[in-house]
């Protein structure tokens, strides 16, 4: 072996496990959008066809039904992937656990199906979640091997696991809505989508599994901490809309709902299925044996190239898009935008340091960063909401979000020995190239608020134009950064790279790679 071959070797195979992950995650944002725009599409039908009422009730159902359903997560399908050698028995008891799971969280379901009636004093609500607690059930005889797509980076068979299912449910939903006019079409849908996705499960694997618990000791610790840590999420999505409603009531609540959700548009639509198809990468590159603590800094560089410039444009351009998307009664919610997408803009370090420690089996050290945070965000939000209001609670959420992102950044450094230089050596240039963006964008007067009274036209042309000239600014300044530091290695090259691969044909890939 020539010198310095293992080295080029570990490079090599880290270089195909970051595009592997960049592919899984374009896969993932394609499922997310495609199943986003189905469901605009069917919700935009059913709305001719229903009553709002009918909406409302089946609304009280799922969300019941899904609250029970979060509370009996343990993470089986997890504790799968970043397994180095997942054996029969582990997928045989993962099997079985998850279907114990689903039938003990779909008999609480069933069992709490009248008084949940009698409580919100709808009747008909108890046959609603009867019918959700039976797909509760359906999802536990899921085929288990379905985890080998993540495990394999196969996320194009995830895709069409999920994406079939749901264009054939919403055609049986939009049938049932015209033939009857009934809130059971939504209803079927739910259902049709559940046992459908079971199906095609097994349609789209081979494995069959047999009931089978003796590897059971092997789950356990990873599954239990699973489940606490789906507890404190539960606990963090709840804590601001209760605050907020008690001190200053529904209308409150709604803006900053509102707020939170535009502004974490980067988060849930690139930073999450980041997260999913990481889980994958961090899996293969610890059963390698390769430094996670470099993989790390790999994704983030790359994927803090997109989620930075796409966190402060958001917030940059709030003022047309929430006045063009929600019309003027919203405006109240454009500073909250504002606050929160800068923050939001932070986000691919805790999520990616929070999936990192997961993998490793470090969630002991996920629940204790959450904890003090929450209470932290607790205290801050109680304080000032009172003193400030609505602009109080969303600076509170801002600077405990802020917290969370470094504090998780600054335990991943140290958890897995990685130089600040390191970072800052791939990271500077995302960082200034942003800044750049943000000042031209001042400069050219498009960020300052249009007149009251604008036309959507003219709120549509402005917020095209921002965003137009800061992608152009930014992507221009990055590539001159780049270029005139010597084009060293950073996320600017790993994508570049990437882009290359994707767009070179898949015989010329296969030739060169015999060749080699």
């Amino acid at each position: 072996m020539r010198p310095g071959s293992a080295d080029v070797s570990e490079e090599a195979t880290a270089g195909s496990i970051l595009e592997s992950t960049a592919r899984g995650t374009g896969w993932i944002i394609g499922w997310r959008f495609t199943t986003r725009l189905l469901g605009m599409i069917n919700t935009l039908i059913l709305v001719r066809l229903l009553a709002p009422g009918d909406f409302g009730l089946v609304a009280l159902g799922t969300s019941f039904a899904q609250a029970v359903e979060t509370l009996g997560y343990i993470g089986l399908q997890d504790s799968l992937v970043r397994e180095k050698t997942a054996t029969r028995a582990l997928y045989d008891t993962a099997f079985t656990l998850g279907l114990l799971r689903s039938l003990v969280t779909g008999v609480v379901v069933a069992a709490l199906a009248s008084p949940a009636g009698r409580f919100f004093g709808e009747p008909r609500l108890a046959a609603i979640t009867l019918a959700l607690a039976a797909g509760i059930l359906m999802d536990g005889f899921s085929n288990v091997g379905a985890v080998d797509f993540r495990r394999e980076f196969a996320f194009q068979k995830e895709f069409v696991l999920w994406v079939i299912p749901r264009v054939a449910s919403i055609s049986l939903s939009i049938a049932v809505a015209l033939t009857w006019r009934s809130y059971w079409a939504l209803v079927v849908g739910i259902l049709s989508q559940r046992i459908l996705r079971v199906l095609l499960s097994y349609t789209l694997h081979p494995y069959r599994a047999r009931l089978h618990i003796g590897a059971w000791r092997g789950m356990v610790g990873y599954s239990t901490w699973a489940w606490v840590l789906a507890l404190m999420s539960i606990v963090r999505d709840r804590t601001a809309t209760i605050v907020i409603g008690r001190m200053l009531g529904p209308t409150a609540v709604g803006l900053f709902s509102l707020g939170f959700e535009l502004s974490s548009l980067p988060t849930t639509e690139l930073v999450e299925p980041l997260g999913r198809a990481a889980f994958s990468g961090f899996s293969t590159t610890r059963n390698q044996g390769l430094d996670g603590g470099d993989a790390f800094v790999r994704m983030v560089a790359s994927m803090a190239l997109i989620t930075i410039p796409a966190g402060i444009g958001m917030a940059l351009i709030a003022d047309p898009v929430v006045r063009l998307a929600f019309g003027p009664l919203w405006v109240a919610a454009v500073p909250l935008v504002q606050m929160l997408g800068i923050c939001g803009a932070l986000t691919v370090f805790g999520s990616l340091s929070s999936v990192l420690f997961r993998v490793y089996g470090r969630q002991r050290l996920v629940f204790r960063v959450s904890s003090i945070v929450e209470v932290v965000r607790v205290a801050l939000l109680v304080v000032l909401t009172r003193r400030y209001g609505l602009m109080g609670a969303g600076f509170a959420t801002a600077v405990a979000f802020g917290i969370e992102q470094l504090y998780f950044l600054y335990l991943a450094r140290s958890q897995f020995a990685i130089p600040v230089a390191k970072l800052a050596a791939r990271l500077w240039r995302t960082a200034l190239a942003a800044s750049c963006m943000v000042g031209v964008l001042f400069a050219s007067g498009l960020v300052a608020a249009l007149p009251a009274g604008a036309s959507n036209v003219a709120l549509g042309l402005r917020a095209f134009s921002a965003a137009a000239l800061g992608a152009a600014c930014y992507a221009a300044a990055l590539l001159l950064l780049w270029l005139a530091s010597g084009r060293p290695e950073g996320g600017e090259i790993d994508m570049l790279t990437l882009i290359g691969r994707i767009l070179r044909p898949r015989r010329l890939r296969g030739n060169a790679g015999g060749r080699a």
